[in-house]
């Protein structure tokens, strides 16, 4: 399964994005694209926001799926919330994720932190 660190910068949602176009493009799914660098660049934005850590992002597929997910050093179960209003500049991040993918949820991780993954269905034959 691929895996990429990235430091708790502004330039680290591209380079999930990047990282996700990569092999989406390798394994045949770039009909997915969209959705998951959406999720990713998300996911990532969120954990730069909040952890001010370094990350690690997985990319994962088993032929009927693309599993994608972002662990964090910071303990503790992300809370979805309803959408905002729009004037609010933050709090969308896991309602898009959710909006985005089949499914997602958070693992928490024995040695601390949290992975926070998301599924999506490859599409068929």
């Amino acid at each position: 399964m691929p895996v990429i660190t990235l430091p708790a910068g502004q330039q680290s949602p591209a380079a999930a994005r990047a990282f996700v176009r990569v092999w989406l493009a390798a394994w045949g799914l770039d009909e997915l694209q969209d959705r998951v660098e959406l999720a990713a660049s998300e996911l990532v934005t969120n954990a730069v926001l909040h952890v001010m850590a370094p990350l690690a992002v997985e990319l994962d597929s088993d032929g009927e799926r693309v599993l994608l997910a972002v662990g964090d050093r910071l303990s503790g179960p992300p809370h979805l919330q309803p959408m905002p209003a729009e004037s609010s500049d933050h709090g969308r991040g896991l309602p898009i994720v959710a909006s985005v993918s089949d499914d997602w949820g958070a693992d928490s991780l024995d040695a601390g932190g949290k992975v926070i993954w998301c599924s999506f269905s490859t599409p068929g034959p």
